[in-house]
């Protein structure tokens, strides 16, 4: 599989752990009713798509300059992963939240 098929794959799956992670946690109602409830949501959707920023280079065994591009870099990530990070977040998100409400 090429670096880009791995990349995806990789958010796409953490983005799936992500979406359950936080169709559970709206399901108990653990953020806040206020308006406050949005920006925790938001804190936390960019901290669960910074970890695989993170962790993608130990986890693929690819050196930093290996990546596509020659380096990898916060918006390097964000044209690569995003996309497959976001649909399957919330997808997950949304049918967790329906089935378990």
């Amino acid at each position: 599989m090429e670096i880009e098929g791995k990349i995806t794959f990789l958010f796409a799956a953490l983005g799936a752990l992500a979406g359950c992670i936080f169709g559970l946690i709206s399901v108990k109602d653990y953020f806040p009713s206020g308006g406050g409830g949005f920006f925790v949501g938001l804190l936390f959707f960019l901290i669960s798509f910074y970890i695989p920023y993170k962790v993608a280079p130990s986890v693929l065994r690819i050196h930093p300059a290996e990546f596509p591009g020659g380096k990898w870099t916060y918006l390097s990530a964000i044209k690569k992963g995003f996309s497959s990070f976001f649909i399957m977040w919330l997808t997950l998100w949304i049918l967790l939240y329906t089935v378990l409400l």
